[in-house]
């Protein structure tokens, strides 16, 4: 950074770029990581210089146009842009448009047939349990509403016999009258 360059602080390179504060302060860890250094203050905060917004707006270009991942997209910036030798006329036009090589791309798309297998599997397998756990309900229920048919039935019974035994006394009490031993 020469002396006439006055350095921008993370908001204003936040709105400059149009991104989140955790995806500049993502880009910047990615880019620390592939020895990509910015200028830091004493509170340890990273200050930016014009390079530093350009090539993080070259990063953003990557990752979000080019469909490129964090990791991949600090490499090529950090590879380009480390040296002191810095350009404002180069260019990261060389990524090839294609962001994945058809390896790559076979086994994403491999994988994500994979998992779709293995949501239907499971999906299968809650509709198979949910249907288990009804059955099961409904079996208690039935179970439960036969106790309590059974327990009332018996309550009924025993109601009667007492009744029909305090009939039987009372009868005996009005014969006794009648009746001499």
């Amino acid at each position: 950074m020469n002396g006439t360059d006055t350095p921008y602080s993370s908001k204003e390179v936040i709105d400059k770029l149009k991104i989140g504060d955790s995806t500049l302060r993502k880009w910047c860890l990615a880019l620390e990581e592939q020895n990509y250094n910015f200028i830091r203050t004493d509170q340890n905060k990273r200050l930016f210089s014009e390079k530093d917004v350009y090539v993080l707006s070259q990063f953003k270009t990557l990752v979000q146009d080019k469909h490129l991942s964090i990791n991949t997209t600090a490499e090529i910036i950090a590879e380009k842009y480390t040296d002191d030798a810095f350009s404002s006329e180069t260019q990261i036009e060389q990524v090839p448009n294609k962001p994945f090589e058809n390896e790559t791309l076979k086994e994403l798309k491999s994988e994500v047939e994979q998992l779709k297998d293995m949501n239907r599997l499971l999906l299968n397998r809650l509709d198979e349990q949910q249907k288990y756990i009804e059955k099961r309900l409904e079996k208690h229920d039935e179970i439960l509403l036969n106790s309590l048919r059974e327990s009332q039935e018996t309550k009924k019974l025993l109601l009667e016999a007492k009744e029909e035994e305090q009939q039987k006394k009372s009868r005996k009490g009005l014969l006794k009258w009648f009746v001499k031993d």
